[in-house]
C-alpha cells in the first residue's frame, strides 16, 4: 500500500515488513506501555524518536529525543536494526527475524531547545547530524551555519640543516 510520505522522511528501500516495523515501534514504546523495549546491547536509553510509516517506506520523526540524539538513534538503528553489516550485528538481528538490509536516504530539519536546530541527513545508510541556528519561521527556513573558530596555527620553525664540522665528544 503506497502513500505520500511526509515532509520530513527518511525512505526506506525496500520497505519494512511488518516485524520489521513492529520491532522499530517497540522500541519507540509503542505497545510496550511508554518504555522501549530493551532489546540491544549498547541501545540508547532514551525510546526511539523513530517511528515507521504504516505502509514501512519511510521513518518520521516522532516524539522523544531531539537534536543530536536523533541522530544517535539513527546510526544506532542503521547498525542493528535496519541494515546490519557487521557480524555480530548480523546474528543478532537475525536471531529476532531482522536479518533484510534496507537502504536509508532523505532528511530531516529538527527543532531543539533554545532555537537551534538539527538537520539529520541519511545517505546509503550514512548518518550526519548538522547543528544549526535558528530556523525563521517563513516558508523554506533559512538555516545559518554555526562555524567554529579556525585553528590557529602555531609559528613556523624553518629547518635547515648544518653544515659545520661535528662538536667535540671531549
Amino acid at each position: 500500500m503506497a502513500h505520500t510520505p511526509a515532509p520530513q522522511h527518511l525512505r526506506v528501500v525496500p520497505p519494512l515488513q511488518e516485524h520489521e516495523r513492529a520491532a522499530l515501534l517497540e522500541l519507540a514504546g509503542h505497545d510496550t506501555g511508554g518504555r522501549p523495549a530493551r532489546i540491544w546491547r549498547g541501545q540508547p536509553r532514551s525510546r526511539s524518536p523513530w517511528l515507521p510509516c504504516g505502509s514501512g517506506c519511510c521513518l518520521l520523526p516522532g516524539p522523544g529525543p531531539v537534536g543530536q540524539h536523533r541522530a544517535v538513534w539513527l546510526r544506532f538503528l542503521v547498525r542493528e536494526v535496519v541494515a546490519p553489516r557487521a557480524p555480530a550485528s548480523v546474528a543478532r538481528a537475525t536471531q529476532l527475524g531482522l536479518g533484510q538490509v534496507h537502504r536509508l536516504d532523505g532528511t530531516v530539519l529538527v527543532r531543539g531547545p533554545g532555537g537551534l536546530t538539527h538537520l539529520v541527513s541519511v545517505t546509503a545508510n550514512r548518518v550526519s547530524d548538522t547543528r544549526s541556528g535558528p530556523v525563521r519561521d517563513r516558508p523554506g527556513p533559512e538555516m545559518v551555519q554555526q562555524r567554529r573558530e579556525p585553528r590557529r596555527r602555531g609559528p613556523v620553525v624553518q629547518l635547515r640543516r648544518d653544515t659545520g664540522p661535528p662538536p667535540d665528544p671531549a
